[in-house]
């Protein structure tokens, strides 16, 4: 018996060492534009992802990255960040890359703005809160730890609120046990169309807990994950929709008729009459140089057939007659040509595809990260 349990550990090991034998390391150094100071504490990670480290007394860094193409996020409080797309290749070397980062300068009369608490200002925090974290059971959980970091302008005349940060913004995510630290770029925020836009890089941290906690955890990351855009994207690279309780479909009419019924700002609009036919994988999908491409015209409809709608999101699109939850239902239409899938389940332009109906209601309080994989039933 001990022979064997030795044996077994043998093959573990063996096994764990061949898995993590294919990742490549990729290596950097970081210094200041200016000085060619080498900088330390250089926050250095993998956009959307756990995987992430901080740079030594030299500057130095180094990740273990799988073969795949990556956005490397090169951030630190003062500076202006470094977004730097690499391609991880199983044949070739990778050689180390210099960062030179510049220090970032405030406008003295936006710093002024910053300072006011007045009434405007929490409004426009609790809106952004809204529509950046979300408005689902989780995601009114999150907590922002900085919002002094924010600089916030509302358009009174077109109704639009815009959002940046002088730094990451810093996010505790307790009910899916993460701690992320999220690069806002931009953000946008219509108030009368409710419709908003943000453009920025998170990293996710594991939240440290007890055995309990972790479980729990556990299980509610799976939950957030099943339905998911990261769930549909990897179903539909492996053509695994059905079995994965998805199912597309466009309108019947055609798209002309719904082109006439687009709203204000140029997005598709779905009423109770519009009926859908299944769409068949070789009408949006297909398959370059072996990448996962999705293009089609107009729109399409995604329904995930396995969870209904979350209360919350019936009490949000509820005016006065409550209507029952009833399937998640999604509208995706293109603004670009086409997108890749890629195998993490992302999008290579996140910009160039528009959703509506559930997914547009999940924000980052319902994110997960993109290297994060159920557990196997």
């Amino acid at each position: 018996m001990k022979i064997f349990r030795l044996s077994a550990f043998l093959i573990f090991i063996l096994f764990s060492n061949s898995l993590y034998a294919q990742k490549k390391a990729f290596n950097g150094r970081v210094i200041d534009e200016k000085n060619n100071e080498p900088l330390a504490f250089v926050s250095v990670y993998i956009t959307n992802t756990t995987i992430g480290t901080i740079t030594n007394a030299k500057g130095e860094f180094s990740l273990m990255l799988d073969p795949g193409k990556y956005e490397v996020i090169v951030s630190m409080v003062g500076y202006g960040p470094i977004v730097h797309p690499v391609e991880i290749r199983r044949e070739l070397a990778n050689p180390p890359i210099l960062f030179k980062i510049a220090t970032k300068a405030y406008a003295l009369d936006t710093v002024s703005v910053l300072a006011k608490r007045d009434a405007s200002w929490y409004s426009n925090l609790r809106l952004f809160k809204d529509y950046f974290l979300g408005k689902s059971s989780k995601a009114q959980k999150c907590k922002l730890l900085n919002p002094d970091a924010l600089i916030t302008v509302f358009d009174v005349e077109k109704q639009t609120l815009t959002v940046t940060a002088k730094e990451p913004l810093l996010i505790e995510n307790p009910e899916l046990g993460y701690k992320i630290s999220f690069l806002l770029i931009a953000f946008v925020m219509n108030k009368e169309a409710k419709y908003s836009s943000y453009l920025g890089y998170p990293h996710f941290e594991l939240m440290d807990g007890s055995d309990n906690q972790k479980q729990e955890w556990a299980e509610k990351r799976q939950q957030a994950y099943l339905g998911s855009t990261m769930h549909f994207v990897r179903s539909l690279r492996d053509q695994k929709l059905q079995q994965e309780g998805f199912r597309v479909s466009r309108p019947v009419e055609g798209l002309s008729v719904y082109a006439a019924e687009a709203s204000v700002n140029g997005r598709p609009r779905v009423t109770k009459s519009t009926r859908f036919e299944d769409v068949s994988y070789g009408e949006y999908l297909s398959f370059p140089e072996n990448q996962a491409k999705l293009e089609f015209k107009g729109f399409l409809q995604v329904v995930y057939l396995r969870e209904m709608e979350d209360l919350e999101y019936v009490y949000s699109k509820t005016s006065d007659d409550l209507r029952k939850a009833s399937y998640q239902t999604s509208i995706i239409s293109l603004r670009d040509p086409s997108v890749f899938l890629q195998e993490n389940g992302s999008f290579d332009k996140p910009l160039g595809i528009t959703f509506e109906g559930y997914w547009s209601w999940d924000k980052v309080g319902d994110m997960l990260p993109y290297d994060y994989y159920p557990k196997s039933e």
